[in-house]
């Protein structure tokens, strides 16, 4: 994220919520699944190869999220103001269905995996995709 798309989202912060129309919709849609069922995206971290999405000096900062925010709009204000401040992109770690950060544009990554073992594998993998140097609690 750019910093000007840093600072158009902070203008665009609000406390209204959209309404949520997959469960009107879900049983219209066959390709609907019940939520949570995602598998993880391989059994076990691989090194993968020297690659960066961003510049060389991009920092990353993963926020993980394990429980519904009570409230949401300040902590992507917070967040805003980190990435501006200190120039860094933040990667949201949730193993949520929805973790409430994805309406404010964040990068949100979704952990998943049946056992205790899986989901830190998939957390691996994600942190080593993204270059996340620092995982903050939210």
């Amino acid at each position: 994220m750019s910093t000007t798309n840093r600072f158009a989202l902070i203008n665009r912060l609000t406390q209204a919520e959209p309404d949520d129309l997959d469960d009107l919709v879900s049983g219209f849609d066959r390709r609907s699944r019940t939520p949570g069922k995602d598998l993880a995206p391989c059994p076990g971290p691989g090194q993968l190869p020297p690659l960066k999405l961003a510049q060389t000096d991009a920092i990353a900062v993963g926020v993980s999220i394990s429980g519904p925010i009570k409230d949401p709009a300040d902590a992507a204000f917070r967040l805003c103001a980190l990435a501006i401040e200190q120039d860094v992109e933040v990667i949201v770690l949730s193993s949520l269905d929805y973790s409430g950060m994805e309406r404010f544009g964040f990068r949100t990554e979704r952990i998943v995996g049946e056992t205790a073992a899986m989901r830190d594998a998939c957390r691996d993998q994600l942190v080593q995709f993204w270059g996340i140097e620092l995982t903050l609690p939210v």
